[in-house]
C-alpha cells in the first residue's frame, strides 16, 4: 500500500472514530499515539521545530491579510491584498511580493494570472459536483481558451 493510501485509511479510521467527523485535533492525537503510522510521519514532532513552522504560518496570514485601495484602468477604485506569492517565489521559500510590482510586470502580471487560473481549476475540481456553478465554471474554461490564445 502506498503512503497516501495508508494516510487515507487512517483518516477515515480518525473520522469513523468520531461519528463521521475528520477533527485535526484528532488525527494529531491518533498521529502522536501511533508513531509507526503514515500520519505520525507527516507531523514535525520537535516542539522547537513545530513552534517555529507554526510561526512562519503566522506571519503567511498576517501577510494576507494587508489590503490596499487601488485604481483600475477604468478609474474604479477596488481593493486588493498588498502582497501575492507567485509560484516561482514559493518554491524559494514562500516569499510575497507587492501586488502593485507585480501588475506593472508584463513577465509577473502573467505568472500571476497562470496562478489565477491554477487557483480557479483547483476550486472547480473541488466543487465540480454543484451543478449550481456550471456557469461560473464555464467562463473559468472561457478565460482559459482566451488566455491561451
Amino acid at each position: 500500500m502506498n503512503k497516501w493510501n495508508a494516510i487515507r485509511k487512517e483518516l477515515e479510521f480518525v473520522a469513523s472514530s468520531n461519528n463521521g467527523i475528520l477533527d485535526p485535533r484528532a488525527v494529531v492525537d491518533y498521529a502522536e499515539e501511533n508513531k509507526q503510522s503514515a500520519l505520525h510521519a507527516r507531523f514535525t514532532w520537535d516542539d522547537k521545530d513545530a513552534a517555529y513552522e507554526y510561526r512562519i504560518s503566522q506571519a503567511r496570514q498576517i501577510i494576507k491579510t494587508v489590503k490596499i485601495k487601488i485604481t483600475t484602468p477604468e478609474n474604479k477604485v477596488i481593493q486588493v491584498y498588498k502582497y501575492q506569492s507567485l509560484t516561482p517565489d514559493r518554491k524559494n521559500g514562500n516569499g510575497y511580493r507587492a501586488t502593485l510590482d507585480i501588475l506593472s510586470s508584463k513577465r509577473l502580471r502573467a505568472q500571476l494570472l497562470m496562478d489565477a487560473l491554477k487557483e480557479l481549476t483547483r476550486i472547480q475540481e473541488q466543487y465540480k459536483e454543484l451543478n449550481e456553478l456550471a456557469e461560473v465554471f464555464a467562463a473559468i474554461k472561457k478565460a482559459k481558451l482566451l488566455i491561451k490564445g
